[in-house]
């Protein structure tokens, strides 16, 4: 009978837009709702819209159906519409809140509970200041990048001596904090500690000395989020970081002091680098553009990194995103790129989903507001991974898989001053599992 009389709606519909009233928009939205065209009635609302008919129920349908469609941003400003229209309505209310979160819209949600009544807040467990989440990773990256060169010859026919310091596989941990002092304002800080294996080379004409040694790097950040404007739909973010990288290497010794033969030595450098971030974002139905700038000094090298980037909701919905972004790098007196991409979105309730890939010359490459640094010894030209959330309760469980290139140098020295170096490709396996807890 509900498809039938959607039927005779249709046939029964005015020749033309211009025939609109508000009776036939009334009884045709309530067709198309309860047949769940989503279609039919974006079209009906469009035209009403278009002559002026505009009324609660109007809304109200074109936002439940919306909702219900996962098209969150088509659903905002109708229910907003129809809140305005009876702000009584405590279904709007909730299904309003529940937009602007799935939408992605967080700030918003939480300024919209915030002036909402007290029942409505208790029912959604607002909180003005709150931790909201801390998490735990560990990880391993795992290569046979000293397997495959202990026993291969790094030295040239016309060099005095060869080194190298091949980088192993290593491990990591980090935890994470966020949380916000008020709605608009959402803070991040983390620690994060790396050991690496690796494997100091020197090879003469006479012999071949090998060592194996350890290398650490050890980092603090933090980080700040700040929305603004009149939906809130600006993000201001600032990160600081500091690095502390330990680098041991193997090098042969010659001390014009005594007149014998050189020896090898094994020297350790520590270096202290600060790094700090600025960002801007600007929130569209649609697509989120973000522009931001870095400055460092890594390794003891002054790096400065302009970036944009663009994000896009297809759906309207943080359901499903697709992000790329362009950065450009002036380290010490290289000009670099890095260009990266992703794509994620909910496979289910309980499952969500991240693809990612990162191409370019990587070298002191600065993401994340800081949180991610690419200071590796070994600059990283490749990387491509995926993550999983999977969700249940309050806690998530993460497991991540990259797949990276790096680029391995080899020093040739002709004379103890005057050197030069060729490279090669290897490449590593990451793996890591993060476990967030939600407050």
């Amino acid at each position: 009978m509900r498809r039938l009389i959607y039927i005779l709606l249709f046939f029964v519909r005015p020749a033309t837009a211009q025939e609109m009233t508000y009776a036939y928009a009334d009884s045709l939205t309530y067709a198309q709702y309860r047949a769940h065209d989503f279609a039919g009635l974006k079209q009906t609302v469009h035209e009403a819209l278009g002559q002026g008919i505009d009324f609660f129920y109007l809304r109200m349908r074109a936002g439940i159906l919306a909702y219900e469609k996962h098209r969150y941003e088509y659903a905002i400003p109708h229910f907003e519409k129809a809140q305005a229209m009876n702000p009584a309505d405590t279904l709007i209310t909730e299904y309003l809140y529940y937009s602007y979160v799935f939408a992605g819209r967080i700030t918003q949600a939480l300024e919209y509970a915030a002036v909402a009544p007290e029942a409505f807040r208790e029912k959604v467990k607002y909180a003005e200041k709150k931790m909201e989440t801390v998490s735990v990773t560990a990880g391993a990256l795992l290569t046979d990048n000293i397997a495959a060169n202990e026993n291969s010859v790094i030295l040239n026919p016309e060099d005095m001596y060869s080194q190298s310091l091949f980088s192993g596989n290593m491990l990591y941990g980090s935890v994470l904090a966020q949380g916000r002092t008020t709605n608009r304002l959402r803070l991040y800080g983390g620690v994060s500690v790396f050991s690496t294996n690796s494997l100091g080379v020197v090879q003469t004409p006479f012999a071949v000395q090998q060592e194996s040694l350890n290398n650490e790097h050890v980092q603090g950040n933090f980080a700040l989020d700040y929305a603004f404007g009149k939906n809130k739909d600006w993000t201001l973010s600032a990160g600081l970081g500091f690095y502390r990288v330990n680098k041991s290497e193997l090098t042969l010794v010659f001390d014009s002091a005594n007149p014998g033969p050189p020896h090898t030595e094994i020297r350790t450098q520590t270096m202290q680098s600060p790094a700090g971030v600025v960002s801007l974002a600007r929130r569209f139905r649609y697509v989120q553009p973000v522009i931001g700038i870095a400055a460092a000094r890594l390794g003891g090298t002054r790096q400065f990194q302009a970036e944009a980037g663009l994000a896009l909701f297809p759906t309207g919905s943080s359901g499903f995103y697709v992000y790329g972004s362009a950065a450009y790098l002036k380290n010490g007196n290289n000009a670099q790129t890095v260009f990266t991409g992703k794509i994620g979105g909910r496979i289910s309730d309980r499952l969500w989903f991240e693809t990612t890939g990162s191409f370019g010359d990587m070298s002191n490459y600065i993401a994340s507001n800081g949180f991610l640094v690419y200071n590796t010894f070994d600059p990283v030209k490749m990387n491509l991974g995926a993550d999983l959330r999977i969700r249940a309760g309050k806690l998530e469980i993460i497991p991540g898989y990259r797949f990276q290139q790096r680029e391995r140098s080899v020093l040739h020295f002709s004379s103890p001053d005057v050197s030069n170096a060729t490279q090669s490709d290897y490449y590593n396996h990451i793996l890591t599992t993060s476990f967030l807890w939600k407050f």
